[in-house]
């Protein structure tokens, strides 16, 4: 388990960047894709810790919230990892929508990385062993609460 504790978006960052380091650093033996679930409230810092994560990985281009396409997909250059994938289960009413985007195809996949914006709500249909990052306010503005458990 990793935790942080972040007083600022810049320090959010250089959490995803040392978060990253990690993923890159690591061995992926699964079966299928790496998956990252991600919770808190709106608001907490996930999308702006996945778009630095996204960054630090190699991805070159824009990385934005994929709120309404629910998912994007972004090209790796990496020994383990071929793609990045960024979901928003936000707007998804029941889990099962996931398999109308392929996402069924997409976690068997070991050479994808799923990053999952709200991943609660889509728990029934994600593999018992995922890593969670969870983002709590503090009680300062831009105070933060991230832990990371694999």
């Amino acid at each position: 388990m990793m935790k942080f504790h972040t007083l600022s978006p810049l320090d959010t960052k250089k959490c995803a960047e040392k978060f990253a380091t990690e993923i890159k650093a690591g061995v992926h033996k699964k079966n299928g894709a790496l998956i990252i679930g991600f919770v808190g409230d709106l608001g907490s810092g996930k999308t702006t810790f996945i778009k630095k994560f996204a960054r630090a990985l190699g991805v070159r281009s824009s990385v934005t919230s994929p709120t309404f396409l629910i998912q994007k997909k972004y090209k790796l250059k990496h020994k383990n990892f071929l793609s990045l994938i960024h979901v928003d289960a936000y707007r998804i009413g029941k889990p099962g929508e996931m398999n109308r985007i392929g996402f069924g195809d997409e976690i068997k996949n070991k050479n994808n990385i799923i990053v999952i914006e709200w991943a609660d709500m889509i728990k029934k249909v994600l593999p018992k062993k995922i890593m969670w990052v969870t983002f709590k306010h503090g009680k300062k503005e831009n105070e933060r609460y991230i832990t990371v458990k694999k």
